[in-house]
């Protein structure tokens, strides 16, 4: 269980670092990315089994694009295009992180969170955790605290989804749909 919270604070060294300190974008991701591919527990066997009941549940995410859309505004202290701008992400470099984080980050994210899952529910606090170190300079104090509370339990859903159906695919596709919508809804809001 060391090791797992030990796995887990990767994303806070990392997205520490790069996203607090350095103000980039792209080097938080990608370097929380490759620490995790490298440090991943490789004892764990990724099981990604597709069933109908898992896409079906998968598919409750889908709103959450439109959901950003129409409420983004309404959460954030500061401009959504100037605090882009602010961690590197405009023009090309933000039309390359909507493929990047909406296909490649979900799954990414998934290797790591998933088995740190099964093997502790200090992980889903952790999991919210992490994500505050990014929200912290968009979010008020009121929905960073409604955020943590959000992204925790959207943890533990991810857990349930992935015993229910035997696998991480549904974490996965969920994932997918939620991230791609959140980051393709803010290109429309900035466009």
């Amino acid at each position: 269980m060391k090791l797992a919270i030990i796995r887990a604070l990767i994303p806070y060294l990392t997205v520490g670092l790069f996203w607090c300190y350095l103000d980039s974008a792209w080097l938080a991701l990608v370097s929380y990315h490759v620490t995790i591919l490298v440090f991943r527990d490789r004892t764990i066997k990724l099981n990604f089994k597709i069933n109908r009941l898992g896409v079906q549940l998968a598919l409750i995410t889908v709103p959450s694009g439109i959901l950003t859309y129409f409420l983004l505004d309404y959460f954030t202290k500061t401009k959504i295009d100037d605090w882009l701008l602010s961690y590197g992400l405009e023009g090309t470099s933000f039309l390359l992180m909507i493929p990047y984080f909406g296909l490649i980050h979900p799954l990414i994210e998934q290797i790591h969170w998933s088995p740190l899952r099964k093997k502790t529910w200090i992980s889903h606090l952790l999991f919210a955790g992490y994500h505050l170190l990014v929200l912290s300079s968009l979010l008020s104090t009121v929905w960073l605290i409604a955020a943590f509370f959000l992204l925790a339990t959207v943890s533990l859903t991810w857990s349930i989804l992935e015993e229910k159906t035997e696998g991480m695919t549904s974490g996965v596709l969920s994932h997918t749909f939620a991230d791609f919508g959140i980051i393709l809804a803010t290109w429309f809001l900035i466009s």
